[in-house]
C-alpha cells in the first residue's frame, strides 16, 4: 500500500498517527475501533487539505476543546501538516469542528469576503463584496416550507469576516477556537454547513425550531470514496453527505438541480482526492428520501 501526498505524507501513516495519539486520550480511547478509525480518516482528509471542514460526529467529550487541543497538538509534532488545521468548538450545541484554516481562507470556499491577505500563506484576497461562492442557502420555515435564499445570512458573514479577519496574517495558528455562546442555530446550522462545505445550507427561521423538513421529498447525495488501500479499513469512506429539497432543485436545477450538483461534486473533490493517490475514486450518489427530520 503506497499512497503518497506531495511525495512526503503517506496517507496510512498519517491516520494511523492519529488512530493512535487519539487512543491515548481516555476521552477518545473509549471510541469502538470502527469509530476511531473512521475518526482518523475523516480528521486525516482535512490535514490533507481533501475536505475544509469535518464536523465531529463520532464522539462528544465532555471537555472538547481539551481533548482535542490535546490531540492536535500531539498531532502538529509528529506530522507538521496538522499545523494547518484548529478545532473549532460551538458551545450552544457542543459540537466540534475540526477546520483547515488553509483551505478556509485560500481555496475559494468564500468569495468576497477576505478583508485581509496572508503574505506568509499565500491565499488570494477575493476583495470586499460579501458572497459565498457555490453554496446555496435554503430557508426552512416552521411548516416545513422551505425557500431558497438569494444571499447569505448577514449573521453568517458577519462571523466568516470575523474569522477571515483573525486567522489570515498569523504565524502560528491555535489548536482551538470556541464561538460566541451567543450564536443560535440560525447562524451556528449555516455557519457549519459553510465550514463543512455542504453545497446546500439550511437556515433555520427560528433560533429553536424542530424538527425540520418532516414528510419533505429530499434529493440526498453521498460522496463516496474507494481505494485499493489508502483508507485502511474504512474503505468505502463517506467523505460528504448532505440533501436538498428536490422542489428547488426542480425551480432551481442550474443550482440545486441533481445533474449539476453531481457534476459540481466531482469537480469539486475529484482534484483533491487525485493528492492521495490515482487509485482512490470519488462516487457520488443519488437519491430521494423523505424522512421524519433531517439533522442538521
Amino acid at each position: 500500500m503506497v499512497s503518497v501526498l506531495t511525495a512526503t505524507y503517506q496517507v496510512a501513516a498519517i491516520i494511523q498517527s492519529v488512530t493512535d495519539e487519539a487512543r491515548r486520550l481516555p476521552s477518545l480511547g473509549k471510541m469502538s475501533l470502527k469509530n476511531r478509525k473512521l475518526f482518523a480518516v475523516d480528521l486525516t482528509l482535512v490535514a490533507l487539505a481533501i475536505r475544509t471542514g469535518y464536523l465531529v460526529d463520532t464522539v462528544a467529550p465532555r471537555d472538547a476543546v481539551d481533548v482535542f487541543s490535546r490531540l492536535l497538538s500531539a498531532l502538529r509534532i509528529v506530522h507538521p501538516v496538522f499545523g494547518t488545521v484548529i478545532h473549532v468548538y460551538e458551545p450552544t450545541s457542543g459540537q466540534s469542528l475540526f477546520v483547515n484554516i488553509s483551505m478556509f481562507l485560500g481555496n475559494q470556499i468564500l468569495e468576497g469576503i477576505s478583508s485581509a491577505r496572508s503574505e506568509n500563506r499565500g491565499h488570494q484576497d477575493y476583495g470586499h463584496e460579501a458572497n459565498v461562492f457555490e453554496i446555496s442557502f435554503v430557508r426552512l420555515h416552521p411548516d416545513q416550507r422551505c425557500e431558497f435564499l438569494s444571499a447569505p445570512p448577514a449573521g453568517v458573514i458577519s462571523i466568516l469576516k470575523s474569522l477571515v479577519d483573525e486567522f489570515a496574517n498569523v504565524l502560528s495558528l491555535p489548536v482551538s477556537k470556541t464561538l460566541p455562546k451567543t450564536f443560535s442555530q440560525d447562524i451556528s446550522v449555516p455557519l457549519a454547513a459553510v465550514l463543512i462545505e455542504y453545497p446546500v445550507a439550511y437556515v433555520p427561521m427560528l433560533s429553536d425550531q424542530a424538527p425540520f423538513l418532516t414528510g419533505v421529498n429530499l434529493d440526498v447525495y453521498e460522496c463516496v470514496l474507494t481505494s485499493d488501500g489508502s483508507l485502511q479499513s474504512s474503505n468505502p469512506h463517506t467523505l460528504l453527505k448532505f440533501s436538498s429539497p428536490s422542489q428547488l432543485g426542480k425551480e432551481h436545477p442550474d443550482l440545486l438541480g441533481p445533474s449539476h450538483m453531481i457534476e459540481s461534486l466531482i469537480a469539486k473533490f475529484q482534484p483533491r482526492v487525485h493528492k492521495i493517490s490515482s487509485d482512490t475514486k470519488l462516487v457520488v450518489r443519488q437519491t430521494v428520501e423523505i424522512v421524519d427530520r433531517v439533522a442538521l
